[in-house]
């Protein structure tokens, strides 16, 4: 079997995959993934599945996070932290990644990788004015920030600029860690749901964020009450517990756009350099908010406005 090794930014773990029923411990870019290739997960290929804390995740000294004992056909990066990791290796096999928002700003070399760009950075002041449109009382809007990471230093910019048109103030939380996004949230105060919404949880569409995502939901909205948006929609559901709303391509989304990269590296020895980038197209973006979420919060839901 070949074995692509799956790496993304979070706390701590590791698990093989290779069979259908261990997807949901991964992040959906894996089940997207699977779901797109035309080979059988634990017959023709298995997946070494891990997360790592950005401070394991350092170009030029992330050979430990990636060292496997045996042969890896593939790396599958779901992050640009991880892409340009990969590519610091001495050896780096063939880099294929789900999500990058814009590899020429984010320094990664493409000499021996390719992927998806899902426009997180560039879309997230639209994720924000959904986020408005989804709770108009908000007043305050709490962005959690990772500060000299250039795809979290680009979504603020656009953030900051949607915001000073609409009146919103926007409360930055420097994160460089899943205990620092807890940390920051702590100093929230508890909601009560009799009065309307005027805060908000937004967290910039990134790496450390996007590990943390259910700890912001549970810490945010199940804790404190207060409305999380997301840029992405994979934790936005009819159940609880769940995101507010979310904007974005949904990282299954992204998995399966990337499928054909890796059918083409892992199984027909492609060359990943060769490949295009592919970037989401418009109609890869969704919009969804939860009602069973926007209840628990006491949030009354109006028909949405195009933006």
């Amino acid at each position: 079997m070949e074995r692509i090794l799956a790496m993304a930014v979070g706390p701590n773990m590791s698990l093989i995959i290779d069979s259908a029923d261990k997807l949901a411990h991964a992040r959906p870019y894996v089940a997207g993934l699977v779901s797109g290739l035309t080979r059988q997960l634990g017959t023709d290929y298995v997946i070494d599945y891990r997360e790592r804390e950005l401070d394991q995740l350092v170009p030029g000294s992330a050979a430990e996070a990636f060292r496997s004992d045996q042969p890896i056909k593939l790396i599958f990066a779901m992050s640009s932290t991880v892409v340009v990791a990969a590519e610091s290796l001495p050896q780096s096999p063939p880099i294929i990644w789900p999500s990058v928002s814009d590899w020429t700003m984010d320094q990664i070399t493409k000499k021996n990788s390719a992927g998806v760009s899902a426009r997180r950075s560039q879309s997230a002041g639209d994720c924000l004015l959904r986020f408005l449109a989804t709770v108009p009382t908000l007043e305050t809007v709490h962005a959690l920030h990772n500060p000299g990471y250039p795809p979290s230093d680009r979504a603020l910019a656009l953030v900051r600029r949607v915001a000073r048109a609409k009146n919103i103030n926007v409360c930055v939380m420097p994160v460089k860690s899943t205990p620092d996004i807890k940390k920051q949230l702590d100093t929230l105060s508890r909601r009560d749901t009799k009065a309307p919404a005027f805060e908000g949880v937004l967290p910039m569409p990134i790496d450390v964020c996007f590990g943390a995502a259910r700890m912001i939901i549970h810490e945010a909205q199940e804790i404190r009450k207060i409305p999380v948006f997301l840029a992405t929609t994979d934790l936005v559901r009819p159940e609880l517990p769940s995101a507010l709303g979310g904007f974005g391509v949904s990282q299954h989304r992204c998995g399966m756009l990337a499928a054909e990269f890796v059918n083409h590296v892992a199984f027909a020895n492609g060359k990943a350099a060769a490949l295009p980038v592919k970037e989401a197209a418009a109609s890869d973006f969704e919009w969804i908010v939860s009602i069973a979420a926007a209840n628990d919060l006491n949030i009354p839901i109006v028909q949405m406005k195009t933006i």
